[in-house]
């Protein structure tokens, strides 16, 4: 733009970024500016003609990938010139432009390179992944001294994701990225992604698309980032996930635990803004607008508020004199943690700013707290490639069931119950939860091994007996079923009842299920799914006599009217529906409850299901299915049917009872 008017010249032209204009020489007619048109993780220096005339020249010498800074002379004749990249420690020296020959070096760094090369280190390798819709995004990672590509490894993220910086850069890495080669000798993979809205040269919209959205966009790019690499590298362990950072990239790792409990099992939080509206505002309304102009933004891009949802293992790190995150957020977290009733662990260094740097060892004693969380937290080391799944179970109409891959939260809760057992393989209880917690990995074949073990440690203990035969329900072995469950039957007469823990809790963390309950409830579907209805419905007649709460009423009564209906005892199947109202306080059981209103013709079908539901509730599908058979419309129901095993979900009890009907329709 010239100085005398408003006329605009372009004299940067091609398909790039311009990172910074470095210097501008008037006499000569050049800009000399640093970008990086080919790779977004480099910096090389460029000069173009100031009338935009030709191409712009690059002067960095092509055989130094990595990144290169400059500080041009007043006479463009000269510039301090500093470079490295992953595998070269910064160098600077005096270089002549344009030819970009060294004249005097300044810093070689001969002996830390000397250093560094003599490390035992495995490789350093950049890449890209796609994330959804064709859009790839920047990593690298660092494997093992030792990698062995047919085994897996736990990976620790390295995050930002802020617009104030980039991590996938290809430059040395400090302190930091010593300790992660440190890691990596370890046995981590250590690796990191740059999402949306980091200062990268990927174009106009790539850094203003987060805007209202700080900790939105990113979170959610970050989270598709580390399943992508899941499904292209088996060798990462989806089991050992972790997410570490700093200031910004410490509330990007509180993001990834409270937001995808899925994907990350561990995470490192340190001096992080926790609630947006207590960040310095010069920043934060830079990239959010003002707070009474975007509420909604600052709310959910504030983790604090997403803190409830945290179920991983989660460290959190902060200076009591951080003078720009402050303290406060460290506070509020914590307090709204204990509200919703998280363990974490924590730890307040006195007096330490931002860097926490200050006072003797600080920085030493931050490192080795961090080492020795990962060390206890995110198990280190290879282990054995999964082999081929085998299946968990045939299903009535002769298909080879598979599980699922489980989520990295399951995987994460099971390795605890593991450890538990192991440290205390007689215990019954750690024996129900190693099993419970294989079971809810899909392994149900596994779970049913465990509970046999600990049938013969602890033959008289009904809980052992319910739980077998629950998996063997969910495995369609259903003579083994009933013989487990009856057999608990007779082992609860004349105890007292006993609260079920929820192995996955409801939203109000309140448990509605009973010992008793629970094993009446599956003796009746065994016997049900086998076709014994006169027997199913004496085994919920007996859950019903005794039901401890709404949850379990409606549920039973659920049952007990399509046994009722195919009896054809049409009369007691709507008298068992006389207790259920729509005043009742249900906590989780909400599909049944309306399937009971339903039957009872206070909801037609358009009401059926739910929000949390969707269509394909096995539950509330099959219940649907059943009715239409009981009213005459075989072909509708039977349609029905048909469409809930076309689905997914083969373990849930819905999805069982219609495989067995259609089953029985076809033989």
């Amino acid at each position: 733009m010239g100085r005398a008017d408003d006329e605009v010249q372009l004299v940067t032209a091609g398909d790039y970024d311009v990172i910074r204009l470095e210097h501008v020489d008037d006499t000569g007619g050049w800009a000399y500016f640093t970008a990086s048109p080919e790779d977004p993780t480099t910096r090389y220096l460029y000069r173009t003609r100031l009338d935009g005339e030709g191409k712009a020249e690059r002067l960095t010498p092509t055989g130094m990938k990595g990144s290169h800074g400059y500080q041009v002379s007043d006479d463009s004749r000269w510039a301090i010139h500093t470079f490295s990249s992953r595998e070269n420690v910064t160098r600077t020296a005096l270089v002549s432009l344009p030819g970009h020959e060294v004249q005097k070096v300044l810093q070689d760094n001969a002996d830390v390179q000397e250093a560094f090369d003599a490390i035992d280190r495995g490789s350093f390798e950049g890449f890209r992944v796609d994330i959804g819709d064709g859009l790839l995004v920047d990593g690298w990672m660092i494997k093992p001294p030792d990698f062995d590509p047919t085994k897996t490894y736990p990976m620790l993220v390295y995050v930002y994701g802020e617009p104030a910086g980039q991590t996938v850069q290809n430059r040395w890495g400090g302190n930091t990225g010593m300790w992660h080669l440190f890691l990596a000798q370890e046995g981590y993979i250590v690796a990191s992604l740059d999402n949306h809205g980091t200062p990268a040269p990927r174009g106009r919209q790539w850094r203003k698309s987060v805007y209202r959205q700080i900790g939105i966009l990113a979170s959610a790019d970050q989270a598709a980032g580390v399943e992508a690499m899941l499904k292209r590298w088996p060798f990462i362990d989806p089991g050992r996930v972790g997410s570490w950072g700093w200031s910004g990239g410490g509330t990007m790792t509180l993001n990834a635990l409270f937001r995808h409990p899925d994907i990350y099992s561990v995470g490192m939080a340190i001096a992080f803004v926790a609630d947006q509206t207590l960040y310095d505002t010069v920043y934060q309304e830079r990239y959010m607008g003002l707070p009474e102009g975007n509420p909604e933004g600052f709310k959910e891009g504030s983790p604090i508020n997403h803190a409830g949802k945290l179920e991983g293992d989660l460290l959190l790190v902060h200076g009591t004199g951080d003078d720009n995150v402050h303290y406060q957020n460290f506070e509020r977290l914590v307090n709204e943690l204990i509200a919703k009733g998280k363990l974490f662990d924590m730890m307040a260094y006195p007096n330490r700013t931002h860097g926490i740097s200050e006072g003797e060892g600080t920085s030493l004693h931050l490192r080795k707290t961090l080492t020795r969380y990962l060390e206890e937290h995110l198990e280190s080391g290879p282990k054995p490639m999964p082999q081929p799944k085998a299946p968990e179970a045939t299903s009535f109409l002769g298909q080879s069931l598979f599980s699922p891959d489980p989520a990295a939260s399951a995987l994460g809760k099971y390795e605890k119950a593991r450890k538990v057992w192991e440290a205390a393989p007689s215990d019954a209880d750690a024996i129900i939860w190693y099993g419970r917690r294989t079971a809810y990995l899909g392994r149900y074949r596994d779970a049913i091994r465990i509970y046999a073990n600990g049938i013969e440690l602890h033959p008289e203990d009904a809980r052992l007996y319910r739980h077998r035969g629950h998996r063997f329900i969910s495995t369609r072995q259903l003579d083994q079923a009933i013989a487990d469950l009856d057999y608990a039957a007779t082992l609860i007469e004349g105890t007292e009842d006993e609260v079920e823990p929820d192995g996955m809790p409801n939203a109000r963390g309140i448990p509605v299920s009973t010992l008793h309950s629970n094993i009446w409830y599956h003796l009746g579907l065994a016997y049900y799914l086998a076709g014994d209805y006169e027997r199913a419905e004496w085994a919920y007649s007996q859950r019903a006599a005794s039901a401890p709460n709404a949850d379990s009423l409606v549920s039973t009564t659920h049952w007990r009217y399509m046994i009722l209906r195919r009896l054809g005892r049409d009369d007691e199947a709507m008298a068992v529906l006389e207790p259920i109202s729509p005043k009742m306080e249900i906590i989780e059981n909400s599909a049944y409850h309306r399937l009971c209103l339903f039957y009872k013709g206070e909801l037609d079908e358009s009401e059926l299901l739910g929000e949390e539901d969707g269509p394909s509730n096995a539950a509330v599908a099959y219940g649907l299915a059943n009715w239409h058979l009981a009213e005459g419309d075989t072909e509708g129901g039977t349609k029905m049917l048909e469409e809930i095993v076309d689905g997914d979900g083969w373990a849930a009890f819905g999805y069982i009872a219609a495989e067995a009907d259609l089953a029985r329709m076809r033989e």
